[in-house]
């Protein structure tokens, strides 16, 4: 057993425990501390089209050796799309009060992204996520505690037709993120994470030039209210800051805006996204992008 599975089994068990010493609630609704509606790792249900500079030039990336795609000149800049299968469950809520509670999730998430003008529509990379947050609120402070698990696989197309090599990148850390509801909707929060086990750390090329995988920090602030038509539509919007050893400290910077509805059954939103910095796929977690995307996201 990994790791990560010891990690996951002593938190269920620690929170099975208290669940019956303190007759918690399984399955409540909601979550303590929503996810960070810029941050493009967080797991969520959509799709959405980007226009990116992904592909600009892969003749020196760090993290494999030299690729070379068929339609170079025009992949420069092109329409990617992209889709999103994840969802946070709360599954036990240890405790509750006035103002807030203390609850255990479980979240799961597949991230793809997809050439959309090559006749082939070829998958780039997709990323997996698995993780067991603790979320806490009391009044105007609320945190986030997570073990996580992630790992990032290349496109088949990429490796066939451009012979393109896949990186080892693969990843367990400690993730904990502390907010703050500054004024009326809107939430600053900051924190970061702790990688306790990388696998591009043993990758012998990334040794040769001294790779670290250590550390993350982050910081934001996102606003989520429905204001309008009896709370039916509203809107989303948020700023995400993000340095990371493994991209030597580079700023990572996302922004979101959109409009929402809300309804007893389901939440949609359609966003207007912008990125720059590192890319968010772990596969070209070095490699510089700038996007403008589109996305319609949905939660049950």
């Amino acid at each position: 057993m990994g790791r990560i599975e010891i990690s996951l089994a002593l938190v269920l068990l620690l929170a099975a425990e208290a669940a019956g010493a303190q007759g918690a609630t399984w399955l409540p609704d909601g979550a303590w501390f929503p996810s960070p509606v810029a941050d493009m790792t967080e797991p969520r249900l959509g799709a959405g089209v980007v226009y990116t500079n992904l592909f600009y030039d892969t003749s020196d990336p760090v993290e494999r050796p030299p690729f070379f795609l068929r339609d170079a000149e025009d992949a420069r800049e092109e329409l990617h799309g992209t889709a999103s299968m994840g969802a946070t469950v709360p599954v036990l809520e240890l405790a509750r009060w006035p103002d807030g509670g203390l609850s255990v999730s479980v979240q799961t998430a597949a991230f793809g992204r997809f050439r959309v003008e090559p006749p082939g529509k070829d998958l780039v990379a997709s990323d997996w996520l698995v993780a067991l947050p603790i979320a806490y609120r009391r009044g105007r402070v609320s945190g986030r505690f997570r073990v996580v698990h992630s790992s990032a696989h290349l496109g088949d197309e990429l490796i066939q037709n451009a012979r393109a090599v896949r990186s080892p990148f693969s990843f367990e850390a400690l993730d904990l993120l502390v907010g703050y509801r500054a004024w009326g909707p809107m939430r600053v929060y900051g924190g970061g994470w702790v990688v306790v086990h990388s696998d591009a750390e043993r990758d012998p090329a990334l040794q040769a030039i001294g790779f670290r995988d250590r550390l993350r920090v982050q910081a934001g602030a996102d606003a989520v209210a429905y204001p309008w038509l009896g709370g039916l539509l509203g809107y989303q919007a948020g700023l995400d800051w993000q340095r990371a050893e493994r991209a030597d400290w580079q700023d990572q910077v996302s922004l979101l805006g959109g409009l929402a509805l809300h309804t007893a059954r389901y939440e949609a939103a359609l966003r207007l996204r912008f990125h720059t910095g590192p890319s968010p796929m772990g596969q070209f977690f070095h490699t510089s992008e700038t996007f403008w995307g589109l996305d319609l996201v949905v939660e049950l």
